[in-house]
């Protein structure tokens, strides 16, 4: 049987050598050229012919299999960046302010930030982007407030300022695993490390109130050590766009029940991209079929149902898109299709190499080895980008701690122990009998 040959996308293929070569070699061994022209005769147009046949067999024998256990979550791979607001590029058709809102720098109103200071839902003055580590970032999330002074056109006023994880953005994510859910997606760990390092400014308290007439011209705050990784004017992008669609065609009750099924007409914003379907109280199921999405509604018609459209990418870089774009696309491999395809999980050492190596982080980090704690080791805390997932059925301070460690292509880079945490959370997901942590050594 000859021997298997590998390429560079994983797949195999029955024959790695060329057959037509071969052959014109073996006959230069026949001396006598009336044999040599008979057997050129049987062998290459006859033999080589069923050869070619059969080998064309097994490629579509192997692209069905291929197609058959393909894995359609690489479709919904979240990818993100961070830009400056004003070099937004609102052509780019692969990635798009996570808030709309964003795009518009606040306009703050005197009166509505003095109501609500040192309130839970304060107004934010600013958005900020920290460009430092995460355990940076985390010290900054319990410093919190900070001294400084707000301008009005009756003068300045001493104040205290706090900040806080930008909410919204942590709303965004809680609301894509909620989507993910309705639409019965399997959810992968959203690669938050941009996401994690905008803070919301706000207005704390002040020590003496200005006048009733004053006007708000602008605030001053001293954020201490962390003013050299402070950035404004920054926003994050990420390839979910949101589309609105209304009913056009014609559309039959369904046979078993009263609801019609309506298609979400996804040829017309692309067959190749993944998307989700808001929650809605009309829609009473989601059934998906190879190049079509069918809705089950009590409804005959509709309009402006909302959906998500998910650019799998790869994402296109605009002019001064200067950060690199963070995914949590997987490496496709055979091995891994079926993996995923069958739901299984090999449990060994190489399985978990396997699916670290799988994720995108070989910029940054690489793995350098497992251990298994037991579950009152003392290990350092690390932030879970998984937080609005938890498991509350059994609790992780009884579970044995699965200990990795990882070592960084680049020291200085800030993304580095934010790359450990997108890692660990993926694997707290896949194994749910240890308490996952890390550590960059």
């Amino acid at each position: 049987m000859p021997e298997r040959a590998g390429t560079d996308d994983g797949r195999l293929f029955e024959y790695p050598f060329d057959f037509e070569a071969y052959i014109q070699e073996r006959m230069k061994e026949i001396d006598d050229w009336d044999e040599r022209r008979f057997a050129k005769t049987v062998l290459l147009d006859g033999l080589l012919r069923v050869m070619r046949v059969t080998e064309e067999k097994y490629r579509r024998l192997e692209e069905r299999v291929y197609s058959e256990i393909e894995n359609e979550i690489s479709r919904y791979a979240i990818q993100s960046t961070v830009i400056s607001r004003g070099d937004y590029d609102p052509t780019n058709t692969t990635l798009f302010p996570i808030c709309m809102d964003d795009l518009a720098p606040p306009a703050p109103d005197l009166a509505s930030v003095l109501e609500t200071a040192g309130q839970g839902d304060a107004c934010p003055l600013e958005t900020r982007y920290f460009r430092c580590d995460a355990a940076a970032c985390r010290r900054l999330g319990e410093r919190a407030v900070f001294r400084g002074s707000i301008q009005t056109d009756q003068g300045s006023c001493p104040a205290r300022f706090r900040l806080t994880r930008a909410r919204r953005y942590r709303d965004a994510l809680s609301h894509l695993y909620d989507l993910f859910l309705y639409n019965a997606i399997p959810w992968t760990t959203v690669n938050s490390c941009y996401l994690d390092k905008f803070f919301d400014l706000s207005l704390e308290a002040v020590e003496e109130e200005p006048g009733p007439d004053a006007k708000w011209l602008g605030f001053q705050v001293d954020l201490e050590e962390w003013e050299q990784f402070a950035q404004p004017d920054q926003i994050p992008l990420w390839n979910l766009e949101e589309i609105s669609f209304s009913s056009k065609d014609f559309v039959m009750p369904c046979i078993d029940s009263r609801d019609y099924e309506h298609e979400l007409p996804i040829a017309e914003f692309g067959e190749e991209n993944g998307y989700l379907v808001e929650r809605n109280t009309e829609i009473t199921g989601i059934r998906r079929e190879p190049g079509r999405i069918l809705l089950r509604s009590p409804s005959e018609t509709f309009e402006n149902w909302v959906g998500y459209r998910v650019v799998p990418g790869p994402s296109a870089h605009s002019l001064r898109y200067a950060d690199p774009v963070v995914s949590n696309r997987k490496k496709q491999t055979f091995l891994s299709s079926c993996i995923n395809h069958l739901g299984g999980r090999l449990h060994t050492r190489a399985d978990l190499f396997r699916r670290v190596e799988e994720l995108e982080i070989q910029e940054y980090i690489r793995v350098k080895g497992f251990s298994l704690l037991d579950a009152d080791a003392d290990c350092p805390p690390l932030d879970d980008m998984n937080w609005f997932a938890k498991d509350e059925l059994f609790p992780l301070d009884k579970r044995r701690i699965l200990y990795i460690e990882f070592t960084a292509n680049d020291p200085s880079c800030y993304l580095n122990d934010a790359m450990v945490q997108f890692v660990v959370s993926q694997i707290q997901l896949d194994e749910g009998e240890y308490r996952c942590t890390g550590v960059l050594v």
